[in-house]
């Protein structure tokens, strides 16, 4: 009976996959954030919340850099253009961006992804 009890109180306090993530100005719910795990395309409400984590930097200075003899990063699988654009823009905006581009460092860039996102103030 106490088994039955707890999975109540679980699926009381669950996010459920349709729950609204309020604070972003569109409608996003849970089930688009479970697109940041691996082998998983992002879906456009996955990409739209992670340029409003992005717009935090829009008032930073402006400043150019020179190019690098860097090779730039290639993608090795079907899944991951959105990581790889994402990836892009974050490392327009900010030094924070992770640059490891390796299969663990993509598996570690869609979690950093989502935790920008799901620890960022929202309006």
């Amino acid at each position: 009976m106490k088994l039955l009890w707890n999975m109540q109180a679980a699926c009381r306090e669950a996010s459920w996959p349709y729950a609204a993530v309020n604070g972003f100005g569109f409608d996003l719910t849970y089930s688009d954030l479970f697109r940041f795990r691996d082998y998983s395309w992002l879906n456009d409400n996955a990409l739209r919340a992670f340029t409003v984590y992005l717009a935090r930097y829009k008032n930073n200075i402006t400043m150019m850099l020179p190019p690098t003899d860097e090779e730039t990063a290639k993608q090795k699988d079907s899944d991951s253009c959105g990581i790889f654009v994402c990836r892009f823009f974050w490392s327009c905006v900010s030094d924070a961006a992770p640059s490891d581009v390796s299969a663990k460092g993509l598996t570690k860039l869609r979690w950093s992804m989502l935790h920008a996102i799901l620890k960022m103030k929202r309006k």
